[in-house]
């Protein structure tokens, strides 16, 4: 057993520069994975996907360093909210929306639903 373990003392010390290097890709690569699976941890949906619906209550662009994106206030049980909405799907300010609520970690996220149309416009008063 000792002529064992002198062996391996001596060919680590004999290639010292290149174990060490291959420790440290190791090592980097073990950083990168814990840092990486806590991320997903954090981000992943802790629930499944529930359809919302919500009320516009303003819309707008958000600046970015990519440049300007439509986005929308909306109400969402009391709670406004502000989502992405493209601007091809012709939303207004107090249309009904159809929106998709997932349950994160830290509360909820929320997206435009799957459907063509998620906007509806709402009844006036004079016609209700």
């Amino acid at each position: 057993m000792a002529l064992s373990l002198s062996r391996l003392r001596f060919w680590l010390n004999y290639y010292r520069d290149e174990v060490g290097f291959v420790r440290a890709i190791t090592a980097a690569t073990g950083v990168i994975l814990l840092i990486t699976s806590g991320l997903l941890w954090l981000t992943y949906p802790a629930g499944p996907v529930r359809p919302v619906e919500g009320r516009i209550i303003a819309v707008g662009f958000m600046e970015t360093d990519r440049g300007s994106r439509s986005t929308a206030s909306v109400s969402v049980d009391g709670r406004p909210v502000r989502i992405q909405l493209p601007a091809r799907y012709g939303c207004r300010k107090g249309d009904r929306i159809a929106l998709k609520r997932r349950a994160t970690r830290f509360g909820f996220s929320y997206g435009v639903g799957r459907n063509p149309k998620p906007c509806s416009m709402l009844t006036p008063f004079s016609q209700q």
